[in-house]
C-alpha cells in the first residue's frame, strides 16, 4: 500500500521529467488528478501529504483550493499539530477569523 501503488509510474516519471515537468505538458495538475484518482488518493501513492504541497504550493494555498481549511485539517491531524508546523496558533487564528470566534 502506499508509496508502492504508484511505483511503475513513480519510475516512469523520474525516467523522463520530474513529475511537476510531465503534469505541466499534458494537462495541469489538477486535471491530471481528477482523471485518475481523487486527489487524496494521488497524495497518498506518490509521497506525503506535506512533501506534494511544499513542492506545488503554499500550505495554504492548496487548502484554498480544494477544501476549508476545517476541512482539510480534520481529515490530517487535529487543528493543534496543523498550527504546530504552519505558524502559531495566535497567527492562524489571526488569518481566519478573530479570537472569540475561534473559542
Amino acid at each position: 500500500m502506499g508509496v508502492h501503488d504508484n511505483d511503475g509510474n513513480r519510475e516512469w516519471v523520474c525516467k523522463t521529467m520530474t513529475e511537476t515537468e510531465w503534469v505541466g505538458k499534458t494537462m495541469t495538475e489538477t486535471e491530471w488528478v481528477g482523471k485518475t484518482m481523487t486527489e487524496t488518493e494521488w497524495v497518498c501513492k506518490t509521497m506525503t501529504e506535506t512533501e506534494w504541497v511544499c513542492k506545488t504550493m503554499t500550505e495554504i494555498e492548496w487548502v484554498g483550493k480544494t477544501m476549508t481549511e476545517t476541512e482539510w485539517v480534520g481529515k490530517t491531524m487535529t487543528e493543534t499539530e496543523w498550527v504546530c508546523k504552519t505558524m502559531t496558533e495566535t497567527e492562524w487564528v489571526c488569518k481566519t477569523m478573530t479570537e472569540t470566534d475561534w473559542v
